[in-house]
């Protein structure tokens, strides 16, 4: 499979925020990779000067070792959350 993953909770050392990312390599897994590696850190720069309160770090990729099945699990826990969050 060609596709890469990203999830980062506590983006910019913002409890209210993540970060999560499907990246389709569909002709080859350079730019997929590339994406992965650096899309997070571009948009947290930009963030950042927006929002005081955004952090710029580097942050890990909590995915970098787990498949799919769990990545499907972790996003289903999120939806669940932010469901119930919206309803208080």
């Amino acid at each position: 499979m060609e596709d890469t993953k990203v999830f980062q909770d506590n983006y910019g050392e913002d409890k209210n925020k993540c970060y999560f990312g499907l990246f389709d390599g569909y002709h080859g897994r350079f730019a997929a990779d590339m994406a992965a590696a650096e899309l997070h850190h571009l948009l947290l720069n930009e963030m950042a000067k927006f929002d005081p309160k955004t952090k710029s770090t580097t942050v890990n990729n909590i995915l970098d070792n787990t498949d799919v099945e769990q990545v499907n699990l972790i996003v289903l826990a999120m939806l669940i959350f932010n469901k119930k969050m919206a309803t208080r």
